[in-house]
Order: C-alpha cells, then sequence, then structure tokens
C-alpha cells in the first residue's frame, strides 16, 4: 500500500467518517459533476442556438442595409461574415459574430 493511501486512510479516521460517509461524499461529488456537465451542456445548446444551418461559404443578407456577405469561418458558437465594401472609398471586412448578434443582423440568403 502507497504511504499516500495509508495518509488518507488515517486522516479518514482520525477525522471519523464511516464508509458509509465517505460513500455518500463520493456520490455527491459524481452527482455534482453530472448536474454541472448538463449546465454546461444546456449553456453550450444556447450560445451555439442555430449554427448547424450555416455552412461555410452560405451567403447572408444585412437586414439593416440589405447588403451580402459571405460565412468564412465559424467556431462551436460564432461565425465569421466577410463584406466586400460597397464604394471605392469602402473597405473590405471581415467580422465575428456571436450566433446571438449574428441572428439578429444576418439572414441566410435563399437562393
Amino acid at each position: 500500500m502507497e504511504i499516500s493511501t495509508v495518509i488518507i486512510i488515517m486522516t479518514i479516521l482520525y477525522l471519523g467518517y464511516t464508509a458509509i460517509d465517505m460513500l455518500w461524499i463520493f456520490y455527491r461529488f459524481l452527482m455534482k459533476k453530472e448536474e454541472e456537465n448538463e449546465y454546461i451542456d444546456n449553456r453550450m445548446e444556447f450560445f451555439a442556438k442555430n449554427i448547424e444551418d450555416f455552412e461555410i461559404e452560405t451567403l447572408v443578407l444585412k437586414k439593416s442595409n440589405k447588403s451580402i456577405g459571405v460565412v468564412v469561418d465559424k467556431t462551436i458558437n460564432s461565425i465569421c461574415v466577410s463584406m466586400k465594401a460597397k464604394s471605392k472609398e469602402g473597405v473590405d471586412c471581415t467580422q465575428w459574430f456571436t450566433m446571438d448578434e449574428f441572428n439578429r443582423k444576418y439572414e441566410k440568403l435563399t437562393q
């Protein structure tokens, strides 16, 4: 038996924990981890929203000025759109959006 195992057992006995107490603590630890994982999954689903609907090179329409952009990259919960300049003095741009922001500003262009 390793020295660390002996120290843990002696500490448990010193503190007065029984085997049932230790099983209960371990059970609560596992349940808490399961609850945390479920919470994280729910939050990721909330942030990702409808990202599966958009593939790279999908054309999108900006709702405010009806300009067309292209999805150039995406992660599990954000999307990158590239827009061409509208005038000679304008600048081409690429911008990242959270899905919430993206859904407010853009819609998928149907062909």
